[in-house]
């Protein structure tokens, strides 16, 4: 994981969803141990010109021309080579879905290509709810996603029975190999372990994975060579942005 450093390479095969399951990466650059990213890109409101009309807007200079895309990212951990899986564009006031529908229609697609074979699921803060993480963990695969520092969390140590992961306190051991805790609301039988990391802008962050067995490292090359660079990079979408105005 430690040869992730960029993830620009990604935006080259931007295309459309359809497009995207046909594309040649799949069966070229796949890998068992392959990660799939859930991302989200915010177009810019006066360049959406398609936008418009799939909102049914013919005004491109409405509020109401700017489109969430909902990215669905993989990437291969030894070639280093990523690309656009799948994507949605969210229309909940057309088709009814929220972002969370739309991750996990992209995520039961994903499971049910095989040649597009991964282990772990990367997800930002805002998927990172009870039934997303546990419908992963019923595929068996591992996921990683940074949870709000107000989240509620047990870590058995006797004190209150629930407090928020900020209030959680780490000791220098737990700062190296995590904590395991249980999650409101999560089922008895689904601890999580709980990672302390320092993010690059130097804010604190609370990471949770089902990976019991993992350590710090772990968490800070996964966050540290994906998430943080897609969710704290002004940057990083801009190519994007560009890519998806020929589509929405």
């Amino acid at each position: 994981m430690e040869k992730i450093r960029n993830l620009a390479t990604f935006l080259r095969a931007w295309e459309t969803p359809r497009l995207a399951w046909k594309a040649p990466e799949p069966k070229l650059a796949s890998h068992a141990n392959g990660l799939i990213v859930f991302d989200l890109t915010v177009t810019q409101k006066k360049y959406t010109f398609g936008a418009a009309m799939a909102h049914g807007d013919g005004n491109i200079n409405s509020p109401s021309n700017a489109s969430e895309i909902i990215n669905c990212i993989y990437i291969n951990p030894i070639s280093q080579v990523c690309w656009v899986l799948d994507h949605r564009v969210l229309a909940s006031d057309k088709d009814g879905k929220t972002t969370l529908d739309h991750v996990r229609d992209m995520l039961n697609k994903a499971i049910r290509n095989k040649a597009t074979p991964f282990s772990t699921v990367l997800m930002k803060r805002w998927y990172a709810t009870e039934a997303l993480m546990l419908l992963i963990d019923r595929y068996g695969k591992a996921y990683w996603c940074p949870i709000r520092n107000n989240r509620l969390a047990d870590d058995g140590d006797g004190a209150d029975k629930y407090k928020s992961v900020k209030s959680v306190v780490f000791g220098a051991d737990a700062l190296r190999h995590g904590k395991v805790v249980k999650l409101k609301s999560f089922p008895g039988d689904h601890p999580v372990k709980l990672f302390r990391i320092v993010g690059a802008d130097g804010e604190l962050d609370h990471v949770a994975t089902n990976q019991l067995n993992e350590d710090a490292v772990e968490a800070a090359q996964l966050m540290g060579g994906v998430y943080w660079k897609t969710e704290k990079s002004p940057t990083l979408h801009r190519p994007a942005k560009r890519r998806s105005e020929r589509w929405w």
